[in-house]
């Protein structure tokens, strides 16, 4: 490469001294410009196209896993879960961070006692939303039942402190302590526990009289001897009061 410089420039500008364009290195200043190419830019019709033709592609695939995450659902209920955990598979295949069928397959290696890879879909899980107790206790359950108690006990006793009301993180620090020989942290753990079962009465209750009102008296009534069965005595006379209403209208 040689190094010439224009009569009007003070830039340096470098040229190819032989090439097709030049006849020989003295005669840069007699060589005509290059041509620049042609520069097509895709219509507005055309980028619109592209567009509608993306959002429908992506749209499409959202239906499908949708769909897909349904039957799994409804395996992982009947208890067939090698096929659903081949349907979560190719769900989470297309959408690798959807939570939902990533917790659902979590449980699927929980239940097929594949503890390494259910932790690993829970520890996810935890790092993409440190608050989720539902993934963080189901996390403390795989490390425990892969013998793992320890790092188990520590999750749930984080939980609990976040969620004093968590009854499934509370029974199992119950059952640590009382394994461990801990029976007073056993007994307040299994104390905190009775309290949430009082607010679950509560919750029936209520929810026993929202039914009631829409006529739909057998699930009502359903809902009303769990109220009875763990809740308070406040609960339980107002419990009998319902189903003496429902005798007289019988």
């Amino acid at each position: 490469m040689k190094l010439y410089r224009q009569d009007f420039s003070w830039d340096p500008i470098i040229v190819p001294a032989r090439g097709p364009f030049f006849a020989n290195d003295r005669s840069i200043r007699n060589t005509k410009p290059l041509m620049m190419r042609k520069i097509v830019f895709p219509s507005a019709a055309v980028l619109l196209a592209l567009a509608v033709t993306t959002v429908a592609l992506r749209l499409l695939t959202e239906e499908r896993n949708h769909a897909l995450l349904r039957k799994a659902e409804g395996l992982y209920r009947e208890r067939k879960l090698k096929a659903a955990l081949s349907t979560l598979n190719s769900i989470l295949d297309d959408a690798p961070s959807w939570r939902r069928p990533l917790l659902l397959r979590g449980k699927t290696f929980f239940f097929t006692r594949q503890f390494p890879l259910a932790q690993r879909d829970f520890r996810s899980l935890r790092e993409e939303s440190p608050m989720d107790s539902h993934a963080s206790v189901w996390l403390a359950k795989s490390l425990i039942a892969s013998d793992n108690a320890g790092e188990g006990k520590e999750i749930l006793q984080s939980v609990v402190r976040q969620s004093p009301g968590n009854i499934e993180a509370n029974y199992l620090l119950a059952r640590i302590y009382q394994k461990e020989g801990s029976y007073r942290k056993s007994i307040l753990k299994y104390e905190d526990l009775f309290a949430a079962q009082r607010i679950l009465g509560r919750a029936h209750l209520q929810y026993a009289e929202m039914l009631q009102a829409k006529g739909l008296e057998k699930r009502s009534r359903s809902h009303l001897r769990l109220a009875a069965d763990i809740g308070s005595r406040r609960i339980q006379k107002r419990v009998r009061t319902i189903l003496g209403e429902y005798s007289d209208d019988e």
